[in-house]
């Protein structure tokens, strides 16, 4: 399973810790000494991949870490990846340079700031596949569109502008109670739910809402339920990838 973490929403720069590559190098080098381990933090077709690793070496501008096997499938299609840990301060940007599926290590370089927002999200939000039909209920009105994201706080979801009357500025006020259901395809039922509108942005062609969530247990339960389900295909489907890497590694021959 997947280890759930808290996702960070990363922006404008509101404090800085570290002015220079060099001090962030710094940091790492006393997280080595003190053989002290940190996260790293990736997102793989929308759901985030967070596991622990810990510093192998520093050499130069560079530094090796060893990680976990998906989080190495993670490093090899990004390139990139954000360094959590508590020397730190505050969460760190790299770049990938090298990875070895195979052994479980990964070389990063580029370090640079990564700074914490006012907007930090306190719960993981899932992007949804198969795609999740969506049925937003005003008084005697349905409207359909499609689910964007999940988290047992909110969700963000797109109403084809065709199916809002009037201007959707002045029907979705912020604030604004609403009911919502989901009809996921790989569930029973549908998920009802109550939420508030957070806000909403014209789009081409479509007009995409962020909702805050009030739900109740049983909807909890069945937010969690699918978030779960999401994140154990997610693996799955992570291991696949990583027996790929790996096989093709293997025959690769020695440089």
């Amino acid at each position: 399973m997947l280890k759930i973490t808290e996702r960070i929403e990363l922006g404008q720069r509101t404090s800085v810790m570290f002015d220079m590559p060099e001090e962030i190098l710094d940091g790492l080098k006393q997280i080595a000494q003190a053989q002290q381990s940190l996260m790293l933090l990736n997102e793989y077709k929308g759901v985030p991949v967070s596991y622990e690793a810990s510093i192998r070496g520093i050499e130069a501008a560079a530094a090796t870490f060893n990680v976990h096997k998906y989080q190495a499938v993670c490093l090899t299609l990004e390139g990139e990846t954000t360094i959590q840990s508590k020397p730190l301060s505050l969460a760190v940007r790299a770049r990938v340079t090298a990875v070895d599926v195979v052994q479980g290590t990964a070389t990063l370089t580029d370090f640079r700031a990564a700074v914490y927002t006012v907007a930090r999200r306190l719960a993981i939000r899932v992007k949804t596949n198969p795609p999740v039909s969506v049925e937003v209920l005003i008084a005697d009105q349905s409207m359909w569109g499609w689910l964007e994201n999940l988290s047992l706080i909110g969700l963000g979801i797109y109403l084809p502008r065709a199916q809002i009357m009037h201007d959707p500025q002045d029907v979705f006020q912020k604030d604004m109670g609403l009911r919502i259901r989901l009809h996921p395809p790989t569930e029973e039922a549908p998920i009802e739910l109550v939420g508030k509108v957070a806000h909403g942005t014209p789009q081409q062609g479509t007009y995409r809402l962020g909702i805050n969530l009030s739900a109740d247990a049983e909807a909890q339960r069945a937010i969690e339920g699918y978030i779960a389900r999401r994140q154990a295909a997610i693996a799955h489907e992570l291991q696949i990838v990583y027996d790929r890497m790996c096989a093709r590694q293997s025959q690769r021959p020695l440089s």
